[in-house]
């Protein structure tokens, strides 16, 4: 089964790259629920587990760097399934960054998010050059980071797993219509032979 995890942040805030890492990091482990089981001489609950989808983070401040991260990724068959990206940064702006992004990475899911209204949703698809791209207004809510990451990579994963049964269908279908040619061959040589053997008698 396919799986990947992994989401980019460029964000040049350092705030708010923290806010992301609360909302999709694990939370940080307490012993309150240790502590308790312990009272009761039972195992302690793996809540967590229970509850907690965990990501693997890459976090940027620049677009330039996250630019770098993706290539990275491709290079090492790595790639990131998810990019929260800030709009207004130092350097090229969330824009920019997506395209050249997508450039290098034409499967990895866009999420641009902004608390500026110089762009709307059709600049960024104009600038992109791409429809996919979703957009997000700061301040944003906890749940809907959360629900975003949870939907960009499930699609992602859904993508490469349709890819991947496509490319097996194909190599199928290949071996089925080779097998069909060398049967058909064979069997046009057989009768030519008994037509020769037919003249024969």
């Amino acid at each position: 089964m396919i799986e990947n995890d992994r989401i980019l942040i460029v964000e040049d805030d350092p705030g708010v790259r923290e806010i992301y890492m609360d909302i999709l990091l694990p939370p940080r482990k307490t012993n309150v629920l240790s502590k308790g089981a312990s009272l009761f001489d039972e195992p302690v609950p793996d809540v967590e587990a229970a509850v907690w989808k965990p990501y693997k983070l890459t976090l940027t401040e620049r677009g330039e760097k996250g630019i770098q991260e993706v290539e990275k990724a491709v290079r090492q068959k790595s790639p990131f399934a998810a990019a929260f990206i800030d709009m207004k940064m130092p350097g090229i702006d969330g824009a920019e960054t997506a395209k050249r992004i997508l450039k290098t990475d034409p499967s990895i899911k866009i999420i641009i998010v902004t608390g500026f209204h110089e762009y709307t949703p059709d600049d960024i698809i104009r600038i992109t050059g791409r429809e996919d791209i979703f957009y997000l207004r700061k301040p944003f809510n906890p749940e809907e980071i959360k629900q975003f990451a949870r939907v960009m990579t499930s699609q992602w994963i859904l993508e490469r797993e349709n890819e991947s049964l496509t490319a097996k269908l194909r190599k199928m279908n290949n071996k089925l219509e080779s097998l069909v040619r060398e049967r058909t061959a064979k069997l046009i040589e057989a009768n030519r032979k008994l037509e020769i053997l037919n003249q024969e008698k």
